[in-house]
């Protein structure tokens, strides 16, 4: 019995390191943390949880739905500090709502791995939604806080339920937005 649990388990390792790989994160300076939650549940062969709200974020998380915003529908259409602050964190140019992004686990060098859904801007805070692709494409949200010296997002999360960007304003300022998000550790 304990030789079928030693197999499972390095079973259930390979597979994981496979699914991260697979996504292109894993290099010789990939904490082993990347392997995340997510990655087990679908080796198990879960589609996805339930979502969980940001719970221990939701205060912050409601003062930035608080302000009044401005929608933008185009990357190129974001504010020069807010733009090159995702560059700087993504480390490359988000491609362009619409555009062709590397969205498989094998990627395509030749093409953005990640792509610009759409946002909401104001004085204080840029909350920006995009697309990943990998093993399992998805939806993200980064809130930038534009007073802060740090290049680091105030709050990452995944988006479940997300897709149509025409609710994406309304959501963030009724809150109801934060209902679908789950933190990004």
């Amino acid at each position: 019995m304990n030789n079928i649990g030693g197999i499972a388990a390095a079973c259930l390792i390979t597979v994981l390191l496979l699914l991260a790989s697979c996504r292109g994160s894993v290099t010789s300076e990939t904490p082993t943390k990347m392997v995340a939650a997510e990655d087990i549940r679908l080796a198990l062969g879960a589609n996805r949880l339930p979502p969980e709200p940001a719970r221990a974020e939701l205060p912050m998380l409601l003062a930035v739905s608080a302000y009044r915003y401005e929608g933008i529908e185009r990357r190129s259409e974001l504010p020069r500090d807010v733009s090159a602050r995702m560059k700087s964190w993504l480390g490359e140019t988000m491609a362009e709502h619409g555009d062709r992004f590397s969205d498989s686990c094998l990627v395509d060098p030749s093409l953005p791995r990640s792509r610009f859904a759409i946002a909401a801007v104001c004085d204080r805070w840029a909350v920006i939604e995009y697309e990943t692709g990998g093993y399992a494409p998805a939806r993200h949200i980064v809130i930038l806080d534009r007073t802060s010296p740090r290049d680091e997002p105030a709050w990452h999360g995944f988006l479940y339920g997300s897709g149509e960007d025409s609710n994406f304003l309304q959501l963030l300022t009724t809150g109801s937005l934060w209902t679908q998000a789950t933190r990004w550790d």
